[in-house]
């Protein structure tokens, strides 16, 4: 039989062993949610202390500076989406976290999860584990702001995440990478020459 968390169970147990027990203590927390292409998970201004985890689909996390979106990050299938600023404040999110596609998912409250995090240390670990690991990756990428050239951003960018050229417009990419639609353009012609 296909268990329609088949996605989620493998993301978990990537980061370590997930029994039986422990995949129906998760269940029993988590809702079924969908988002139409477009819509805000998280508004600005809003308090969200939960996750969805995507099952299906895109969003994207972005700021405004001067009037202008400033993205900062993408969740796409297998990963946890949020507002970590507001999850630990217990503050207004900064930050809109909006569907970029039609998004299935499944919500869990921070309420819910500290209590999965006091009944398994198997999931609190794997959760840990992916937290971690999700950082670094933040890590990394903030640092190349500091250390890289645009174009060796964009080249960075279509290395580790090819398929969101086909999934993401040009202009929220720019956005992301921190330049004009106009530089990315121009970037892309270049390396395009290059090969």
């Amino acid at each position: 039989m296909h268990d329609e968390n088949e996605l989620l169970w493998n993301t978990m147990s990537s980061f370590a062993p997930i029994s039986v027990s422990d995949k129906e203590l998760l269940s029993s927390k988590l809702k079924e949610v969908q988002f139409k292409k477009k819509d805000r998970l998280i508004d600005a201004q809003e308090i969200f202390t939960g996750y969805v985890f995507i099952k299906k689909g895109l969003a994207r996390l972005y700021g405004y500076k001067e009037g202008e979106e400033k993205t900062l990050f993408f969740f796409r299938e297998g990963m946890f989406a949020g507002s970590i600023q507001s999850y630990l404040s217990e503050k207004p999110s900064q930050l809109v976290l909006e569907a970029m596609e039609d998004i299935d998912g499944l919500l869990i409250t921070k309420e819910e999860l500290d209590e999965v995090f006091e009944k398994s240390d198997a999931l609190a670990k794997a959760l840990m584990r992916y937290t971690q690991i999700r950082l670094n990756g933040l890590l990394h990428f903030f640092s190349s702001f500091v250390l890289d050239s645009p174009e060796e951003r964009y080249e960075k960018f279509i290395r580790t995440e090819p398929e969101l050229l086909n999934r993401v417009p040009q202009h929220v990419i720019a956005s992301f990478l921190g330049i004009t639609p106009v530089s990315l353009s121009r970037i892309r012609k270049r390396i395009s020459n290059k090969r």
